[in-house]
């Protein structure tokens, strides 16, 4: 409500010409309308402003989620936490969009990065949880992209680690 009131403050003070182009600007003109063919009520203007909000975070919200575990999935896939003694193929992450069973061809021991059945690690759930979380508070304050020294060095120990570290360049947003 405070962002509504500053623009109706800024109109009736005359430091803007109009309510704006946005959304909020028109629904503030049609809740201003003197000819009462567009007018809005108060709380139809919240219920707007509500709806616009919960329906906006909730898609991206999704979409992120969405996004996220299928690169997580893939990157597990490829860089298994537990080395499977096998080649990866290339990297695709978009064979997790219909899920793990689509991708693997209903074979669960295709895709088991943290165990499978009662030797499942007790820690999966979280694990993929921390990463998201990790990976979306990196996103918000940088950029990041490979080194042009890179080189891609898978290396099997306990866990498949890069051989010769992960090179990059990093910039504050």
């Amino acid at each position: 409500m405070e962002m509504v009131k500053n623009r109706q403050e800024k109109v009736k003070n005359r430091e803007v010409d109009g309510f704006g182009k946005d959304y909020l600007g028109l629904l503030l003109k049609a809740y201003h309308d003197e000819g009462h063919s567009m007018k809005i009520s108060a709380d139809q203007l919240v219920d707007e402003c509500k709806t616009l909000y919960v329906a906006g975070q909730e898609t991206t919200n999704t979409l992120l989620s969405w996004m996220m575990g299928m690169i997580i999935n893939e990157t597990l896939r490829l860089y298994s936490p537990v080395f499977a003694g096998f080649m990866r193929d290339v990297d695709k992450p978009d064979r997790f969009s219909e899920g793990v069973a689509k991708a693997t061809n209903n074979n669960p021991s295709a895709f088991m990065p943290f165990g499978m059945g009662p030797h499942t690690c007790a820690g999966f759930n979280f694990a993929t949880n921390e990463a998201k979380i990790t990976i979306a508070m990196i996103l918000q304050r940088f950029t990041f992209s490979l080194s042009p020294g890179y080189v891609h060095s898978p290396f099997p120990v306990l866990a498949v680690r890069p051989e010769k570290g992960v090179q990059v360049i990093i910039n504050s947003l």
